[in-house]
């Protein structure tokens, strides 16, 4: 009977192990509009380095990617926010293909190490895709979204179009 009372705790245990992030690298990416529309919080430490950066900024460290697909003409703003710890500091950019995302960086966020900001208006449509990363150690951050991400009409029929 003790055999099987310890089976069954390590069996509860393994179950409540959190499941892996499944958007950690762009075949996987994260709707963003399935985020809230206004914000979403993610930890860094969840996640596996799969990009290194974009543009001038070098990101070794854990990355988390998101996708939308955004018109020409169409305003995106993303505002970053880290959860302060000492050692950590991110990164946020843009790119149309992950398997060419330094060929197809659109723009890297910029800011301090605490806030990073994104605010870029749109000249083709494209499916574009948002890497979070992290320059340097990891932890949670905060990311707010504006312009046509946070604002676009909510109907079935208008999000269906999108995709």
């Amino acid at each position: 009977m003790k055999n099987v009372i310890a089976i069954l705790f390590v069996l509860i245990a393994a179950v409540a192990v959190a499941d892996p992030v499944t958007n950690d690298d762009c075949s996987n990416a994260a709707f963003l509009i399935d985020q809230g529309f206004t914000f979403f919080d993610v930890n860094l430490c969840d996640y596996e380095n799969d990009y290194d950066g974009c543009g001038d900024i070098a990101a070794p460290g854990p990355d988390g990617v998101w996708r939308a697909l955004v018109r020409a003409g169409d305003d995106i703003r993303l505002y970053a926010t880290t959860d302060g710890t000492a050692d950590f500091e991110v990164v946020m950019y843009l790119v149309t293909d992950c398997d060419e995302d330094t060929q197809t960086c659109v723009l890297s966020s910029n800011g301090d190490q605490q806030m990073q900001t994104i605010d870029f208006h749109v000249d083709t449509t494209d499916l574009y895709f948002l890497v979070l990363d992290s320059v340097s150690g990891c932890g949670n951050v905060h990311v707010e979204m504006g312009g046509v991400l946070a604002t676009h009409s909510a109907s079935w029929s208008e999000v269906k179009a999108l995709y």
